[in-house]
């Protein structure tokens, strides 16, 4: 059977996975050794397309975590495409706010 993603697409998965500072250094080093940004853009795509299905398939389609994440990175990337500033650590902030204390999911299991 053939793999549901090129190898080039499994790597963005890979690197997106490490964290998103290793992703842009190895994906911006790429497109300076020749990798093409519509190459990048193709690859990129078909990683998230199925990272979502992936999601979708374990957790039903109610889950709304791919849509409100489509809808912020659609925000981000207006700004960015304005030249406005993107504040990384503000992100970083409201990301660990909204961040699941470890050990609260077996507490609700545990009950």
């Amino acid at each position: 059977m053939d793999s549901p993603l090129s190898k080039s697409a499994a790597l963005v998965l890979h690197l997106c996975a490490q964290s998103w500072s290793t992703a842009r250094q190895t994906l911006t080093a790429s497109i300076r050794g020749g990798l093409t940004a519509e190459e990048l853009y193709s690859d990129g795509c078909a990683a998230i397309r199925w990272a979502m299905h992936r999601r979708r398939t374990y957790t039903g389609a109610d889950d709304p975590y791919s849509s409100v994440v489509t809808s912020a990175w659609v925000r981000r990337a207006r700004s960015v495409d304005k030249g406005q500033p993107w504040d990384e650590a503000r992100r970083a902030r409201l990301a660990m706010q909204e961040k699941v204390p470890d050990g609260l999911y077996e507490w609700f299991i545990a009950r």
